[in-house]
């Protein structure tokens, strides 16, 4: 009985340090393109300031296409995030999937 509750405990275990590591990749992938976004905003937003006015209008309809865009990708990356959080889950937690079936 004992060793069944171990057994018990250690896959318990490795599903939560599994669960632990997918969200911390998914995490990171995620900071990692908000920032890239946020770097692209940021650049549209100081032209323009910097743009003489005569082109402001031309340099903040840019500027709203850039942020417009980011949050298009933004939104498509939280669609594809379940399945990188799952995938990334289930290759931690069961590494080689031969050997589910015995194989």
């Amino acid at each position: 009985m004992t060793s069944e509750y171990s057994r018990m405990a250690t896959v318990a275990l490795r599903g939560y340090v599994a669960a632990i590591g997918a969200t911390a990749e998914t995490g990171e992938r995620a900071l990692r393109a908000a920032a890239g976004e946020a770097a692209d905003i940021a650049k549209a937003a100081a032209g323009v300031i910097r743009a003489p006015e005569a082109e402001k209008g031309l340099a903040a309809e840019l500027a709203m296409r850039v942020a417009l865009e980011a949050q298009r990708s933004y939104l498509h990356g939280l669609r594809g995030a379940t399945s990188l959080w799952t995938m990334a889950y289930l290759e931690r937690f069961d590494p080689d999937p031969r050997d589910r079936d015995g194989g």
